[in-house]
């Protein structure tokens, strides 16, 4: 059985989605199927429904892969192949359009599409990590992630301070050049990354 890394391989993994990779198939279903249904279970409010029409959706994905034009990032896609599936059960289920009054939470509609706009933007960041240079985003990730001030990377890396500014200010500039689109959570993001420490 292909095994596939889940951040690494995703390219991989749905273009042997195209080929009828059967692995490639199991492995995007066990990584994404709970994460869909709780996400579909926000929009319908109904866990058996919510899983049911997840279900369909993946079987549909498989039976239709050849036709589908899947994206190499393809989590995304999911997501918003899921949403489009559970407001079309909505609307068949009240025989309304979707803008007239049927019968869903405004404000559970409202967070399912900020979880699609959160998806989206953590794909993006993920892309932009992808274009920086590697000592730039190793730099990066020591501040953010591993929480070392300028000094204490500089030190470890054996580098001055200087450079370390140089880095971070680098990345910090390429994210917010790339992130304009997603305004709001682009500032609450790059809010998070200054108040790391110095």
């Amino acid at each position: 059985m292909q095994t596939f890394k889940v951040k690494t391989d995703i390219t991989s993994l749905t273009a042997e989605l195209r080929k009828g990779n059967r692995d490639a198939f199991h492995h995007l279903y066990d990584a994404h199927y709970n994460k869909l249904c709780n996400f579909c279970y926000k929009v319908l409010n109904d866990k058996t429904t919510a899983e049911e029409v997840v279900q369909n959706f993946m079987l549909k994905l498989w039976e239709k892969r050849e036709a589908l034009h899947l994206p190499d990032e393809i989590d995304k896609y999911l997501y918003k192949a899921v949403y489009n599936n559970s407001i079309e059960y909505l609307r068949k289920k009240s025989k309304v359009s979707v803008t007239d009054n049927f019968d869903i939470n405004h404000e559970r509609l409202s967070h399912s599409e900020n979880m699609i706009e959160t998806v989206e933007l953590s794909s993006r960041i993920s892309s932009i990590k992808k274009s920086l240079p590697e000592m730039t985003l190793q730099i990066f990730e020591m501040n953010r992630n591993e929480g070392l001030s300028y000094p204490q990377i500089a030190e470890q890396l054996q580098i001055s301070v200087k450079t370390v500014e140089y880095h971070i200010s680098k990345a910090l500039k390429t994210f917010r050049q790339n992130l304009s689109e997603y305004l709001a959570m682009a500032l609450l993001f790059i809010y998070l990354i200054n108040n790391k420490p110095f």
